[in-house]
């Protein structure tokens, strides 16, 4: 069994290597999405199935897609090998998932996709994997190993180059203040420093975030809705979630907003009170505004 997952792993690096060798070189803080590019029809059928599985939180059928003893790695979860630690990965629905291949290769019964993962609306990827392939003994091909890792933020963007080098008094008071960190309840209102505005923590929905007695194959995400009132004018509600890369931060009246984690985790199989919610959250004024 270790020595089937050694081959297919040493030909994967042996396709992957003739690849990589031919991609240019780039900054660590890029987060240009690659091209995607069109599958033959056996491989996409992989990632199809793949979404599908995810979407409708059916672990038999996510496993039933990997080799009797193929492998699972996630970032932020523990190493699972063989379908039925894979089928306990998903025990609820997981919501909508899109797989966009950014190359692929096949050599004999052997082969890998590179994409990149998100969970729509988003647009940018929320990650990237790696699946390494074999084809079974019917000719279709199952998932050997399965890597993911979250993106990164997205790096600030550098001034441009006609910037002047000092600032003057007042573009200096035009620059962010520093974040002020908040702990709030569901119902709970603050209002940050610098400003009139009243934000308050209002709802959480959709929390599909792995349970802490579970293993599982994907973080999952959760949305936590501000909102954001303030001292004239209309009300503005944000959303921000935990398992999106591009969603984790938002602007309102005057304020940037960004999750720094939602507590508590759920449990599989123990309802959760809403009430228990705890929003760790970071506000700041943005460009001086009050």
């Amino acid at each position: 069994m270790t020595r089937q997952i050694l081959v297919t792993a040493l030909a994967l690096a042996s396709v992957l290597e003739p690849v990589l060798a031919r991609q240019p070189a780039s900054s660590a803080s890029s987060e240009a999405e690659p091209a995607a590019v069109v599958l033959p029809s056996a491989l996409d059928r992989v990632l199809r199935d793949y979404e599908r599985a995810w979407r409708d939180g059916n672990g038999p059928a996510l496993a039933a897609l990997f080799t009797a003893d193929g492998y699972a790695v996630q970032s932020g979860s523990p190493l699972r090998q063989g379908r039925a630690a894979i089928a306990l990965g998903i025990t609820r629905p997981g919501g909508a998932l899109k797989l966009t291949a950014y190359t692929f290769s096949v050599s004999g019964a052997v082969g890998y996709v590179v994409g990149g993962y998100r969970y729509p609306p988003s647009a940018g990827p929320d990650g990237r994997f790696v699946l390494a392939l074999r084809k079974g003994a019917d000719g279709r091909w199952l998932i050997a190993a399965d890597l993911d890792n979250s993106g990164p933020r997205s790096a600030a963007p550098a001034a441009p180059a006609s910037a002047s080098p000092a600032a003057s008094p007042a573009s200096a008071s035009a620059q962010p203040d520093a974040a002020t960190v908040v702990t709030l309840h569901i119902g709970a209102s603050v209002t940050p420093p610098g400003s009139t505005a009243v934000v308050t923590f209002t709802e959480v929905s959709d929390d599909s975030r792995c349970p802490t007695n579970v293993t599982c194959v994907w973080a999952g995400d959760v949305a936590v809705t501000l909102r954001v009132q303030p001292a004239k004018g209309a009300a503005e509600v944000v959303t921000l979630h935990t398992g999106l890369a591009n969603a984790q931060s938002a602007t309102a009246a005057g304020l940037s907003f960004t999750l720094e984690r939602l507590e508590p985790r759920p449990t599989f199989g123990k309802p959760l009170d809403r009430r228990a919610y705890v929003a760790t959250i970071a506000i700041a004024n943005r460009a001086g505004a009050r």
